[in-house]
This record gives structure tokens, C-alpha cells and sequence, in this order.
């Protein structure tokens, strides 16, 4: 899925996730949320390969029944758009 600024997004487990790069063998896709360190990896054709999803925060609500968002917002400040 694609969010309105143009980021691929997805929803897994009822958290927001945001492509962060290319890697030799497949993606890097990391919690939306700045300071949290909670990711995964997926293999060429998109299996999970590898995943730390033990996120420091409360997971949305509004993600926690996979209801998906494209909404555009900045990520506290820094110019990056979600």
C-alpha cells in the first residue's frame, strides 16, 4: 500500500509499518513511530524472514482491527513524511 506522500506502508498485527530500504535478499520495514525500534524483514516475494516487533509504545486503536490509513503526516518535525 502506498500513503498519500508516496511511502509504502503496511499493517501488520495491528502496527503501522513503513518501508525503510532495499537489503541483498529481500526489505527492511520499521515501526512508523520515530523512536521505536521494533521491525521486520521480507524476502524477495514478501515473507517474513526476520521480525523484532516488541514496540516500546501502545499500538493504535485504529490499526489494532487492521484498519488501514494513508494519511500524509510529518513525523515529528523532521520533514519525513508517513
Amino acid at each position: 500500500m502506498i500513503s498519500e506522500c508516496g511511502a509504502k506502508i503496511d499493517v501488520i498485527n495491528g502496527s503501522k509499518i513503513w518501508f525503510q530500504r532495499e537489503l541483498a535478499d529481500g526489505s527492511r520495514w520499521c515501526c512508523t513511530r520515530k523512536t521505536c525500534r521494533a521491525y521486520l524483514k521480507k524476502d524477495i516475494a514478501g515473507n517474513v524472514t526476520d521480525e523484532h516487533l516488541n514496540h516500546n509504545h501502545e499500538l493504535e486503536t485504529a490499526y489494532a482491527d487492521g484498519s488501514r490509513s494513508t494519511e500524509c503526516r510529518e513525523e515529528e518535525g523532521d520533514g519525513q513524511y508517513l
